[in-house]
C-alpha cells in the first residue's frame, strides 16, 4: 500500500465510506473531471458552509466525525478539517489531516480572554494529495468571517498550499506557525485534549468541556 493510498481508507472518526459523505462528495464535485477541481469545490463546500464555530464540544470521538459538523452546520479548525478529509476520501481523493502550534496575532475579545494567550495549539488543518503531490489546506474561516475580520481568505485553486496567510489585509502581522506536530489519518483526540491542558491548563479545559455544547 502506498503513502497516499493509506489516506484514502476510512478511520474509526473519519467514516469516509458513510453514504451520507459519499452522497455529498459526489453531489459537490458532480461534472467536475480534473482532480484539482474536485478537490477545490471539497474544500470551498467546508470553508463557507460550515461556520467556524470556536466553542464546539471537543472531547469525544464523536465531536469530530464528519456527520456530527454537518448536523451542526459549525464547527472549529479540527472539526471542519475533519469534514473535509472525509468528503475528500469519499470522492477518492487521498487526504490527511496535519497540526500545527501557530500565534494568531491581534487576536482579542471573549475568545482571547478565555485562553488567556494568543496561542492555538493543535490547529488542525488539511493536506489533499492532488496530481502526486500533497497541498495544505486551511478550511477554518468562511468568506464572511473573513470580511468582517479584515483578514485576506484563504483561497485554494487546486494545485498550490493555501494556509493562513501571515498578513491581514492592513498588512499587520495576522498568523504566525510554530511547532508542526505531525500527518494523521485520523483525529488524535486524547492527544489534543492533552496538548490543550498543558497550553491552557487543566482546570479551564475541564470548564469548557461542560460550557461548550453541541
Amino acid at each position: 500500500m502506498t503513502d497516499a493510498e493509506l489516506y484514502l481508507r476510512p478511520t474509526e472518526i473519519i467514516d469516509s465510506d458513510n453514504p451520507r459523505l459519499i452522497a455529498l462528495a459526489g453531489e459537490i464535485t458532480a461534472g467536475l473531471d480534473r482532480p484539482e477541481d474536485r478537490a477545490r469545490a471539497l474544500f470551498e463546500y467546508v470553508r463557507d458552509r460550515i461556520r467556524y464555530n470556536p466553542y464546539s464540544p471537543f472531547f469525544l470521538p464523536e465531536h469530530y466525525r464528519p456527520t456530527f459538523t454537518l448536523d451542526r452546520g459549525k464547527g472549529y479548525c479540527v472539526q471542519k478539517s475533519a469534514l473535509l478529509v472525509g468528503l475528500a476520501r469519499a470522492a477518492g481523493i487521498p487526504a490527511r489531516l496535519i497540526f500545527a502550534d501557530i500565534r494568531i496575532l491581534r487576536f482579542e475579545g471573549p475568545l482571547r480572554e478565555m485562553m488567556a494567550t494568543d496561542l492555538f495549539t493543535y490547529h488542525g488543518y488539511v493536506e489533499l494529495y492532488v496530481r502526486d503531490k500533497w497541498l495544505r489546506v486551511t478550511p477554518s474561516f468562511e468568506l464572511p468571517l473573513c470580511e468582517r475580520l479584515g483578514l485576506e481568505p484563504v483561497v485554494f485553486d487546486g494545485t498550490k498550499d493555501a494556509v493562513f496567510h501571515e498578513r491581514d489585509l492592513a498588512g499587520r502581522p495576522h498568523v504566525v506557525y510554530l511547532t508542526h506536530h505531525g500527518f494523521y489519518a485520523d483525529v488524535p483526540v486524547q492527544e489534543i485534549v492533552a496538548a490543550w491542558k498543558r497550553a491552557y491548563g487543566e482546570e479551564t479545559v475541564t470548564e469548557w468541556m461542560t460550557s461548550f455544547e453541541a
